[in-house]
């Protein structure tokens, strides 16, 4: 009984905007619509693929320092130098 009055309902409101929007009108608002979602879209996905660009740029940065300080240690270890001073 659930599904056919979620059925008839559709189809009720299909034919209501049918009536109500002409075509040019429904053409109108699609375009617009279409637009307004496709900004929407692109906004969204080029944050979702920049994020992680970002992330990876400092993550690396950040990698790069502490393996830096780790190899002038090691240099410095068998060099036979002060561990203190990675000159």
């Amino acid at each position: 009984m659930r599904e056919l009055t979620i059925r008839g309902g559709m189809g009720v409101s299909r034919e209501a905007i049918k009536k109500v929007f002409t075509k040019e009108t429904l053409r109108q608002f699609k375009r617009i619509m279409l637009k307004y979602f496709g900004l929407k879209v692109g906004q969204r996905s080029l944050i979702a693929k920049t994020l992680p660009v970002v992330g990876g740029v400092i993550g690396g940065a950040w990698n790069y320092n502490e393996l830096r300080v780790v190899g002038d240690r090691v240099y410095a270890y068998f060099e036979g130098r002060e561990l203190g001073s990675a000159e």
